[in-house]
């Protein structure tokens, strides 16, 4: 199944970060550690999208949630050009244990799957 690609109807633009409105991503834990490379890879090639879009696939066997927010050069002044960019930010989806979101291992039924990573 292809990457579950959602694209907002009509997305920020950069030179609205950092006060891009980006509603808040629901079941989700933000990455921890180290990204593989494949993961790295995959998630520079959906910079294609514009801000906002959200993106759910499985990498390397992991399932995914990415989203393309604003993101800023490290070490540059905030009047700077270019201080402000699109990035791509990966989330791990997760499911809710008790009070407790758990990040989820396996792609669950259905999930897409369109990256080996």
């Amino acid at each position: 199944m292809p990457a579950d690609v959602s694209i907002p109807l009509r997305p920020p633009q950069v030179g609205q970060c950092p006060h891009a409105a980006m509603p808040p991503l629901s079941n989700v834990l933000p990455w921890s550690g180290p990204p593989p490379a494949g993961l790295q890879t995959w998630a520079a090639a959906q910079l294609v999208y514009p801000l906002g879009t959200v993106i759910r696939d499985t990498v390397g066997g992991l399932p995914v949630v990415a989203r393309i927010e604003c993101h800023y050069a490290f070490g540059a002044h905030p009047e700077a050009p270019g201080f402000w960019h699109k990035g791509t930010s990966v989330y791990r989806p997760a499911q809710r244990v008790g009070a407790q979101l758990v990040a989820l291992t396996t792609p669950p039924p259905g999930w897409p799957s369109s990256s080996s990573g």
